[in-house]
């Protein structure tokens, strides 16, 4: 057991644990880097998905948006109608009161002329009756 026989033997026990040390760190590297792939092939996935997604509804939103264009511009032009509706509503109200009005004047005067037509008649019997026609008093 000789000295440089010692060194040599733990130079050696240090170089095969280097050897053996550098292995396993190369296997530990070669696994991460299979793993890191295939997170990447799936994150690559994911991506092409999702962005599919997103171009998908974004393209729902804007076929919304114009729905919701379309429909306000609806719903704009029914509040206008209605809102002439009313109007023209208030003014047929207007002319139903006064024809309204004028229908209750004329069917008075209508009344009050059948009320004398009635009496004239009943006066004109009166004195028709008394044996003399009309013709024979002129």
């Amino acid at each position: 057991s000789n000295p440089i026989n010692m060194v040599i033997d733990l130079l050696s026990d240090l170089q095969a644990k280097v050897i053996q040390a550098g292995e396993d760190a190369h296997k530990e590297y070669v696994e991460f880097a299979d793993f890191c792939e295939e997170r990447a092939g799936e994150f690559s996935n994911e991506i092409q998905t999702n962005q599919a997604a997103v171009e998908e509804h974004t393209a729902t939103v804007e076929q919304q948006k114009a729905t919701i264009t379309k429909l306000t511009e609806r719903v704009e032009s029914l509040a206008s109608d209605i809102a002439a509706d009313g109007a023209d509503l208030k003014a047929a109200e207007e002319v139903r009161k006064k024809e309204h009005a004028a229908f209750v004047k004329e069917e008075r005067e209508l009344m009050e002329t059948i009320d004398m037509i009635k009496r004239a008649i009943s006066v004109i019997e009166k004195e028709t009756q008394g044996g003399a026609s009309m013709l024979q008093l002129k």
